[in-house]
């Protein structure tokens, strides 16, 4: 049986890949809810997603990145407006946060085998020697995935392309 590998970048803005041996990669946006001016996670279509690519535990293994909060660095790379340095905001950190374990939560709900994997292993990994923007994930996505490019061309497409390149990082790695 070939293995189905599902990427997910587990952020607000972020994505769900899935790559299948010999198919285009299928792409879903992370479902979300406006609530006033916000957005929030939609977990009940997130659950219902999974288990729309996922109907079959055999032959199925989920990637999720695992995000985490940046420090508060004291560098010289400032904000000439604002004086902050490279950080992330609480709330930001909190709402990164939330998404990844609402993820996880989904993913062993439906008893899916899942790895997590840092930025730094799958960028090393498929982006050595390309800038760590997210620009650039998504034209190494591009370039690995031709059949792909319609679903990518966007800047805003990042999300999808960091997925499929998770997801892409999980093929490659899980030994399978």
């Amino acid at each position: 049986m070939e293995t189905i590998f599902i990427g997910i970048d587990p952020g607000l803005t972020g994505a769900v890949a899935v790559v299948h041996p010999e198919r285009t990669p299928v792409f879903f946006d992370t479902p979300v809810l406006k609530v006033g001016d916000k957005h929030e996670y939609n977990v009940a279509e997130m659950t219902a997603l999974l288990r729309q690519v996922a109907p079959v535990v055999d032959g199925v293994h989920v990637a999720i990145e695992k995000v985490h909060a940046m420090p508060v660095r004291h560098s010289v790379n400032r904000c000439p407006l604002c004086g902050r340095g490279d950080s992330m905001g609480s709330v930001s950190a909190f709402r990164m946060g939330f998404g990844l374990a609402l993820w996880i939560g989904i993913v062993v709900a439906l008893r899916l085998p899942y790895t997590l994997v840092s930025p730094q292993r799958w960028k090393g990994a498929l982006m050595d020697g390309q800038p760590k923007d997210k620009d650039a994930s998504r034209q190494v996505a591009m370039r690995l995935f031709p059949s792909a490019v319609p679903q990518l061309w966007r800047k805003k497409d990042h999300g999808r392309a960091d997925a499929l390149l998770i997801a892409e990082w999980a093929s490659r790695n899980m030994g399978f």
